[in-house]
């Protein structure tokens, strides 16, 4: 939620030319654990079934599939059907190329069972399975997801309960539905299985492309202790922590510096990433002293205001977007270095020295993606 300012004393430019770094999107490099889970009772219609494996087939056609000694960024696939019980087809550790892949979900998914029960319960178990199955130590901290494909959804089955038990372990679900157009609630009763947005029909134009999205997505996320930054409409590649301890400008640009690979202080581009973090400050724990006094990335050399970067890189010219307190900054060499600190409800930049002002501060970081793989980052 937004937080409204009513200070007369901040000042903003609404308007600004940053861009904030996005989630990766090169499914060549995907990084997940996956189980495809496909409804194979006798209800489906074998066209419907044809259409899934071409389906699956086109969504990894360039995820590096199986484990690589060399190469961390490779996806694992399961395959798990479905129908009075589940079955596995194939484990995680069962595929090590597309083809392996295609070869056994064309072959699998050519026939269809003989059971007319259709329990998403008993597939939604054994998906967990192949994934329990599947733990590896080097894998511990890569996001798992469990894509379901199917024309039913009985609601005798406690099937809600079970996906809402999986997804607060946080594994994904993604759903594709096949209609059944004598069931005119079925995708609205199969999206309560689905993890937000990732319900999808076999009817949408763009089938393919909203899987890999949602696999994307998936596999784009923050370290433990750390929060994704999101608008109204938008999860970002940025990750932020507010930390109380004190300690002045300097010392907090350090510790963001060797706290996580790639971090530096807060960078604030826009008034609703100033809201944003504000509001990440008032709900940490251990919290806050107050009034809020809190550092970040902002600070001048040679007179101009820059954002800070991680180490080795190029700072970034703070452009558009200010939200300086009444009358700042100063013109002071000796305070170069910019906190938040509270005045009435909201918070505004001050200008203060690097080592002379205590406070607490804000790291910021890349989130883990398909273009910043994260070593052993166990995940929110």
């Amino acid at each position: 939620m937004r937080i409204v300012h009513s200070l007369l004393f901040l000042i903003g430019v609404c308007s600004t030319s940053y861009v904030e770094r996005q989630c990766g999107s090169d499914l060549s490099n995907l990084w997940l654990d996956v189980v495809l889970l496909v409804d194979n009772s006798a209800g489906m219609d074998q066209r419907d079934l044809n259409q899934i494996a071409a389906t699956i087939s086109s969504t990894f056609a360039t995820v590096k599939i199986g484990t690589k000694p060399d190469d961390p960024k490779t996806t694992r696939v399961g395959l798990v059907t479905y129908n009075s019980i589940g079955t596995i087809v194939a484990g995680l550790d069962a595929w090590n190329s597309t083809e392996d892949l295609m070869d056994t979900v064309f072959g699998t998914l050519s026939s269809k069972s003989t059971s007319s029960v259709s329990n998403l319960v008993a597939g939604l178990t054994t998906a967990l399975q192949v994934l329990n199955q599947g733990m590896r130590p080097s894998r511990d901290h890569y996001r798992k997801i469990i894509l379901v494909y199917t024309s039913f959804f009985d609601p005798k089955f406690n099937s809600i309960q079970v996906a809402q038990r999986i997804k607060m372990d946080g594994i994904s679900i993604a759903t594709t539905g096949f209609p059944d157009f004598d069931d005119p609630f079925f995708l609205r009763n199969l999206a309560q299985i689905a993890s937000p947005h990732f319900n999808f029909s076999s009817t949408d134009q763009n089938m393919i492309g909203e899987m890999q999205s949602a696999l994307l997505e998936t596999n784009c996320f923050c370290p433990l202790y750390w929060t994704q930054y999101t608008s109204s409409s938008t999860s970002f590649g940025v990750c932020i922590r507010p930390t109380s301890l004190t300690m002045n400008w300097r010392a907090a640009q350090m510790n963001c510096r060797n706290s996580v690979n790639n971090g530096y202080l807060l960078n604030e581009y826009t008034q609703e990433k100033h809201d944003f973090a504000y509001q990440l400050v008032q709900n940490t724990t251990p919290p806050f002293e107050t009034p809020y006094h809190y550092h970040i990335g902002l600070f001048a050399t040679n007179g101009v205001w820059n954002w800070d970067q991680p180490m080795g890189r190029s700072l970034v010219f703070s452009q558009n977007y200010t939200t300086w307190g009444n009358g700042l900054p100063t013109p002071s060499s000796s305070a170069s270095a910019v906190w938040n600190s509270q005045k009435g409800n909201g918070v505004a930049w001050y200008n203060i020295g690097f080592y002379n002002s205590g406070g607490g501060f804000v790291c910021e970081t890349a989130t883990c993606d398909t273009d910043n793989f994260c070593e052993n980052a166990k995940n929110n």
